[in-house]
């Protein structure tokens, strides 16, 4: 049986350690495995979203800002580009594939880490399966798309910022609490393409909770105002690029219906907060599920390659959030009506949760590897190419073997001089690495000579933090619902 944690806010401290705990565990794997399978080299869309529309201009001095805020296919990228941006800026143009993957790891860790800890303060005896299962998530490469590519993190600022908008509009109390949350729901939407979704959830929250009188007539005014304010523009500029790529068929319709089956709970979760028996924990949680489950249906409808029982890896973070907080409130309904079966339910699908992670461990090990194998192929194609002038390298290569889609469009961008001074000392021409790059290159270097113990030492550290964290929460008196 697992052991209660008290519902009621713990101590910061604890909660802090708790997340702290996560972050460094999180963060020490997937940055190992960036050390170990990430690349310098562009792949597919730094290509024009770096290389072509940021690199190349400022190094000729006729860089434009507005740039940050085109669109990229349908999307919105603010995030992604201003980290790559700093990148560029930051290495004297040089690009560096494996600096952006390194600190967008340690941003998906600090992410993953807060939404861990803060939804086990709320799940009693459930917390510690909770936990487990989406630290297993969270640490596995099951989005290994996004791991060994620069551009692989606007899901992350997507997750974080659209949670974030989330969690506030189902806490704050006070009208002042719509200036942080308008700033949170904007950059949801400049985070990617459905960022606006988080604004949209973020109303029906509000509205939730003025129904269930957790919220003034003043406050929920402000804060409905503010979130429209924030999201209108982002509507109105993406939402027409998005529209036009939508697909629609029988396996769309399928798809759909299995969400809607599988999400249960979450209809349940907001049936009883109608009924006015929930409160804001419920409303986060029921409203961060619709809002994973709104992501997926964008995705089916944009993406016909999408399957769910075969999922592109790059959407992983997206069906990790959207489920995990549909099985939170399962073990909130649990917490509610302890008579069997919603008990016997929650603890079954905490343990299938974490079985299933577990079992599937080789499969997100397996295509880890393989991505890695063919980026770092593509990349040595460049270095013959360029270096080498080994011609058949990317000419008479396959489709797959190459790091852009186009071949003629790639060749003729590694034929241009300025591209491959970007490049960098290894592959391009530049007559010496970066000190940014060179700095990378030792980080990298002494990680993996030495990560055999080093690794270990900080799992083992962030474990003892963890139960820490955990004792002295259970230590204190329940505080009740």
């Amino acid at each position: 049986m697992l052991r209660p944690l008290p519902v009621g806010l713990a101590p910061s401290t604890s909660i802090l350690a708790f997340a702290a705990g996560l972050f460094l565990l999180i963060a020490s794997v997937r940055m190992m495995l960036v050390a170990l399978f990430a690349p310098e080299t562009p792949y597919y869309d730094e290509w024009d979203g770096v290389i072509e529309l940021m690199a190349r201009p400022l190094l000729a001095g006729r860089f434009d800002a507005s740039t940050l805020f085109q669109l990229h296919n349908e999307h919105l990228l603010l995030w992604t580009r201003l980290l790559s941006y700093a990148q560029l800026r930051l290495a004297d143009l040089q690009f560096d594939n494996v600096s952006v993957c390194l600190a967008s790891q340690c941003l998906y860790a600090a992410m993953a880490a807060w939404l861990i800890a803060a939804a086990t303060r709320h799940l009693g005896a459930y917390a510690p399966a909770f936990a487990l299962a989406a630290g297993l998530v969270a640490v596995l490469p099951y989005g290994w798309e996004n791991i060994a590519m620069g551009w692989g993190n606007p899901y992350y600022f997507l997750v974080g910022f659209s949670a974030g908008t989330v969690v506030l509009a189902a806490r704050l109390r006070t009208a002042a609490g719509s200036v942080p949350l308008a700033l949170c729901a904007l950059a949801a939407g400049v985070s990617m393409g459905s960022g606006a979704a988080a604004g949209v959830v973020a109303l029906l929250a509000i509205a939730l909770r003025r129904h269930i009188g957790d919220l003034s007539p003043r406050a929920a005014l402000a804060m409905a105002l503010a979130v429209l304010a924030a999201i209108a523009p982002i509507v109105a500029f993406a939402l027409p690029a998005a529209s036009a790529t939508t697909v629609w068929g029988p396996r769309q319709s399928g798809e759909l219906a299995l969400l809607i089956v599988l999400w249960w709970p979450t209809w349940l979760a907001f049936l009883r907060l109608l009924r006015g028996r929930g409160d804001g924990v419920d409303v986060a949680f029921a409203c961060l599920a619709l809002w994973g489950l709104l992501q997926l249906v964008a995705i089916l409808l944009g993406r016909p390659q999408f399957r769910l029982w075969y999922p592109i890896s790059r959407y992983v973070e997206v069906l990790a959030l959207g489920g995990f907080a549909n099985l939170a409130c399962l073990c909130r309904l649990s917490l509610h009506g302890t008579a069997p079966p919603w008990p016997r339910l929650a603890h079954a699908a905490l343990a299938a949760s974490i079985v299933a992670a577990l079992l599937l461990a080789p499969f997100a090990w397996h295509w880890t590897r393989v991505r890695a194998d063919a980026q770092h192929d593509q990349a040595q194609r460049l270095e013959r190419y360029i270096r080498a002038g080994e011609r058949s390298a990317l000419a008479g290569a396959a489709g797959g073997e190459l790091a852009y889609p186009q071949r003629e469009r790639l060749l003729a961008l590694v034929d241009a001089s300025d591209v491959r001074f970007v490049l960098g000392d290894r592959v391009g021409t530049r007559p010496e690495p970066a000190p940014l790059v060179r700095a990378q290159r030792a980080l990298v270097a002494a990680m993996t000579a030495h990560g055999a113990w080093l690794l270990p030492l900080i799992c083992t550290f962030a474990g003892l933090l963890l139960w820490r964290a955990h004792r002295r929460t259970h230590d204190l008196p329940a505080t009740g619902q």
